[in-house]
């Protein structure tokens, strides 16, 4: 999932995140609000790094664009990774907290002693969120939100076993 803006003051954010079980490895967050192009290039290696095979940026603002510029990349380079994208209507902070339960039951982070400057980041912008006053950075947990969005969206159909009718 990728949470990208216009990218005045505001980071593009993607979080990496391996399936284990039920919940969801945090191996990279990239978390960076850098030039356009320069943060193209580091989406596509970190897609490419982590192999991902699904993904999805938000597509308001410039997140359309970047999403075709960084599926052309990663196609150009050899990847697989399927860029979805989706535009996303609900308001900022109800998505973060009517997500946020998600968030801290199904994802798993790294510990203190993690050596990523990103990572470390994006860790103090999730956790520093609070309800109870403006958030000027929220992009970190808004990404984690279209996370949860996301990886429900892929829950699939479930059986249930039945008597035999004849």
């Amino acid at each position: 999932v990728c949470d990208t803006k216009d990218r005045g003051s505001d980071d593009c954010v993607m979080p990496v995140a391996y399936r284990y079980g039920d919940n969801y490895y945090i191996e990279e967050i990239l978390c960076d609000n850098g030039k356009p192009e320069v943060v193209d290039e580091l989406l596509i290696q970190c897609l490419l790094r982590h192999k991902v095979q699904m993904s999805c940026f938000e597509s308001n603002s410039a997140g359309g664009r970047v999403a075709q510029t960084v599926q052309a990349g990663v196609k150009a380079r050899g990847g697989t990774t399927k860029i979805e994208t989706r535009y996303t209507t609900q308001q900022k902070e109800t998505k973060i907290l009517a997500n946020s339960p998600w968030v801290k039951q199904r994802c798993l982070f790294k510990d203190d002693t993690v050596s990523d400057k990103n990572y470390k980041k994006a860790l103090n912008k999730l956790c520093g969120y609070s309800v109870s006053s403006r958030n000027k950075h929220d992009d970190v947990p808004d990404a984690f939100a279209q996370l949860a969005l996301y990886a429900d969206s892929m829950g699939g159909a479930k059986v249930k076993v039945i008597p035999r009718i004849f």
